[in-house]
């Protein structure tokens, strides 16, 4: 519980050419949808926002994403991708004094356009319990999320998810 509020606020950019779309801690690879490409076929473009603050038992995170892929082999084909995310959780001991201690409520909402140029979306909805044993070093959490898919025949898939997870840290 954070008697001061604090926060961040990060801004990243990356601009490369390679024949990868996607990279991680594990290397280069590719996005769904797009091959493993020859050396310099794309041009990759990004920029990320990230917030964080926590107050009083209050938290908030959220991520905004922008991706722009320029296929330099074909035509110099565009590919836009954009998603974010926001998160909200609140410990309710804070103004009720009956609820637990250790349990937090929290709500996300995530959309994700895998080509803003089709104009899709891709959305979740979520809500989470999670109970600090020891802090975030021991925690289980348990998550019902809704997720709605918009499909390229303009149909809507909708599909729940219900996840139990038990974090250990040492």
């Amino acid at each position: 519980i954070h008697k001061k509020p604090a926060g961040i606020l990060a801004i990243s950019a990356v601009t490369n050419r390679s024949q990868f779309t996607r990279f991680s801690t594990s290397g280069g690879g590719s996005l769904f949808g797009f091959e493993d490409g020859l050396n310099g076929q794309y041009r990759i473009n990004q920029i990320n926002i990230e917030t964080a603050l926590a107050y009083m038992g209050f938290s908030w995170q959220s991520e905004f994403h922008r991706k722009n892929i320029i296929d330099r082999f074909n035509n110099n084909e565009r590919t836009e991708l954009q998603g974010y995310y926001l998160q909200a959780g609140y410990f309710l001991h804070q103004t009720l004094s009956w609820w637990p201690e250790p349990l937090e409520l929290a709500f996300r909402y995530a959309d994700y356009e895998p080509n803003r140029g089709i104009g899709l979306h891709q959305v979740e909805r979520s809500v989470n319990a999670n109970w600090f044993f020891n802090g975030h070093k021991n925690k289980l959490s348990l998550e019902l999320s809704h997720f709605d898919a918009e499909l390229s025949d303009n149909s809507v898939e909708e599909r729940w998810r219900f996840r139990i997870q038990w974090d250990i840290s040492f």
